[in-house]
């Protein structure tokens, strides 16, 4: 036996061979497992104590107690993946990749029991102090027989050999692939993307005090014997070891049926250092059962997120359980419980009677209204009466002792409440007593506790559906991600015929076809698939989130989207003329209720719809002014000759009232003549004879020529 002697040093020392392979993981797995020896004891010990294996007579089991208060107040509802742009830039690839992506994981979420397996977690998590779920993934193969292959099936498993030129007098062959002869194959009918709880004592991890350090993670499997068949052939198969399971399967006696029920134990290994994935069994040394380079291409390597831990500690990976924080206290309100019932055992009605009397046995005997007959009544009505005779054994002392010890064990829970945070509105007990304002008050700041485990478990889901994203990304083909996501998109011949379409429509200035312009506006699967594939570009376009998996009151939830949509709908309406008059660019308000919507996270669905708003258009469009041309003219001509006779007549008037002014200026002008030659003469026959008199009437006949 040299190979058990040989002592282990590195892994590069130890992995020369297949056996160094097999011997160092066994030899990491025990150090793994010694190295958490005292918390898998102590887990044990909480789980018989949970499940009601380890509870001792009239004890009071508050570790169930807090675990089933915790449970729904941890975990209560099925989470919702949110996937979105990283960024609200215009992206019309990664938008409908995201849509893709939220769509295949609310269909694989929905697909299983998501549920139980989460809940499982979070009840390892509040029992053990740890929870791990991992993710799986499962394609589904169908043979394809030779009478069941299609045309497309032909194309994509026959490959046209090279031909041989054909020799003389041989006839040549047949390039015609209909006619080739195909081998049955198999090919992918389906595919999942799933998670899947690790029961708390099948799983292992390498060395390290944070997460990022570990180098390795196990998981347990117990294989049967066509588990081990199907999974690594028949002839590994029979070199393994099976040992029976429970002992209901010991005592089955039907030789044929205990061997079905005979498993193998098997680790599953995912080491970051090689960036592979090994199954070794202890019972078969000889070499790996498999080894599988980087299976799912994870960027992180491993199908597991960070594991879920109650209490955070930076100094060891080594969980501590919650019952750990009040398992003294849990005790002594056992021991309180116990002798809570051993008091109440003891507050019987006892006493003693006279035996003069005996009688007074059927008296204390008697049910309520009967009546017991006594013979000797003179001797009871001598003794003073049958209270005298009748002796009750004094209780008063073990009622106080009772009510001391009830009030004792409400402060031992009291103080198990404010160790774990448990408050009293978690647990639906309210003091009448108290205001409103004092019960919000404690409902604020108990819950405050339970808010950091809460979170946790969100990140924890969320990080497992960035790993189902990410395996979904991977793996998942073109037709699956179509059939499961009901998304249609368009091919790379589709789109290079829209874009020779387009060509050919500008060529002849023509419109392009609507049905043409919908095809270039969408992208190709090429171009998803091309997208989900990169790593670093999905990382950096697409951001996937999940909603609150622990659901608030309904008020709280209608409050809230009655303020976002009263916000809303005030922008909408105050920004109403505005953007008639043009005052206000309606992409403002877009922007503002887009704003609004992501900031309540109210859904892709309404962010579309708000940017599908279109400015409005206007209340009386404008018409094109009809062709007046030649009634203009026509009108134009008619008024220039309207204005030439009117200028005519204009002219004709004008000449002939100065011909008429002319003709009566020389008519004034003669009588005026000969007006003067008469004043004249009468003027010098005046002066002849009265000079003085001849002056003034020649000075009044200036002033009458004057005026």
């Amino acid at each position: 036996m040299a190979d058990e002697e040989v002592i282990l040093t590195t892994p590069a020392d130890i992995e020369g061979t297949p056996r160094g392979i097999v011997k160092r993981w066994i030899a990491e797995l025990d150090l793994a497992s010694s190295a958490e020896s005292d918390w898998r004891k102590e887990a044990k010990e909480i789980l018989d104590l949970y499940d009601g294996k380890q509870t001792k007579l009239n004890s009071f089991n508050i570790l169930w107690s807090n675990t089933e208060t915790l449970r729904p107040a941890v975990y209560n509802s099925t989470p919702q993946p949110d996937v979105r742009r990283r960024f609200r830039d215009p992206d019309p690839v990664g938008k409908v990749a995201s849509t893709i992506l939220e769509r295949s994981l609310s269909y694989q979420i929905d697909d299983y029991d998501f549920d139980s397996e989460i809940q499982d977690t979070v009840l390892d998590v509040l029992l053990q102090g740890r929870g791990v779920a991992r993710v799986l993934y499962e394609p589904h193969f169908v043979n394809v027989t030779p009478d069941a292959i299609t045309p497309a099936d032909r194309a994509g498993a026959y490959q046209e050999p090279p031909q041989d030129e054909a020799k003389e007098g041989e006839p040549a062959a047949s390039s015609d692939a209909q006619n080739v002869a195909i081998e049955p194959y198999e090919k992918i009918a389906g595919q999942d993307a799933r998670c899947a709880h690790v029961q708390w004592d099948d799983y292992r991890h390498g060395p390290g005090k944070r997460w990022g350090d570990v180098p390795w993670h196990a998981f347990r499997h117990e294989f049967t014997q066509e588990m081990v068949i199907e999974k690594f052939g028949r002839a590994i198969a029979e070199k393994l070891t099976y040992s029976q399971g429970s002992e209901s399967e010991r005592l089955i006696e039907d030789k044929t049926t205990r061997q079905i029920f005979k498993v193998c134990e098997a680790w599953e290994i995912w080491d970051s250092d090689t960036k592979r994935c090994l199954f070794v069994a202890p019972s078969y040394k000889d070499a790996p059962l498999s080894v599988v380079p980087d299976p799912l291409k994870l960027r992180q390597f491993f199908p597991l997120p960070r594991f879920l831990r109650a209490i955070e500690n930076s100094r060891t990976l080594i969980p501590t359980p919650l019952y750990r924080m009040y398992k003294e206290q849990a005790e002594e309100l056992d021991r309180v419980s116990a002798r809570i019932n051993k008091v109440v055992s003891a507050l019987r009605v006892r006493g003693a009677y006279s035996s003069h009397v005996p009688e007074a046995a059927n008296i204390l005997g008697a049910d309520d209204n009967e009546m017991t007959a006594v013979e000797n009544v003179s001797l009871i009505a001598e003794s003073g009466g049958l209270d005298k005779l009748i002796w009750i054994m004094p209780i008063e002392k073990l009622a106080q002792v009772l009510e001391h010890l009830y009030a004792a064990r409400d402060q031992i829970k009291q103080a198990i409440y404010e160790i774990t945070g448990i408050a009293d509105v978690l647990r639906g007990s309210t003091n009448p007593n108290e205001t409103l304002g004092a019960q919000k008050l404690k409902s604020q700041w108990g819950s405050l506790r339970i808010q950091k485990i809460q979170k946790e478990v969100q990140r924890y889901i969320r990080d497992l559906l960035r790993l189902k994203a990410e395996v979904i990304s991977e793996h998942f083909t073109a037709e699956q991600l179509q059939v499961m996501t009901s998304v249609q998109l368009p091919g790379e011949q589709e789109k290079m015929q829209a874009q020779m379409a387009v060509k050919q429509a500008q060529q002849q200035q023509q419109p392009v076809p609507p049905q043409v312009e919908e095809i270039m506006r969408k992208p190709s699967w090429d171009d998803i698939v091309t997208l989900l594939r990169s790593d670093q570009m999905r990382q950096y376009r697409v951001d996937i989130e999940t909603d609150s998996t622990v659901a608030d009151t309904i008020n709280q939830d209608m409050q809230g989207l009655a303020e976002v949509m009263d916000a809303i709908g005030r922008v909408i309406a105050g920004s109403g003329q505005a953007i008639q008059s043009g005052m206000l660019p309606v992409d403002v308000v877009k922007e503002i209720c887009l704003t609004i919507s992501r900031r309540a996270r109210l859904g892709s669905a309404l962010e579309d719809a708000i940017e599908s708003i279109k400015p409005p258009a206007p209340s009386q469009p404008e018409q094109a002014p009809p062709d007046n041309s030649l009634q203009i003219a026509q009108i134009q001509a008619q008024n220039k000759q309207q204005i030439a006779d009117m200028q005519e007549r204009a002219e004709t008037q004008r000449s002939q009232m100065l011909e008429q002014i002319k003709s009566t200026r020389e008519q004034n002008k003669a009588e005026l003549d000969a007006a003067v030659k008469v004043i004249v003469a009468t003027i010098s026959a005046s002066k002849a004879a009265d000079p003085a008199t001849s002056q003034n009437a020649a000075r009044e006949f200036q002033q009458d020529v004057v005026q």
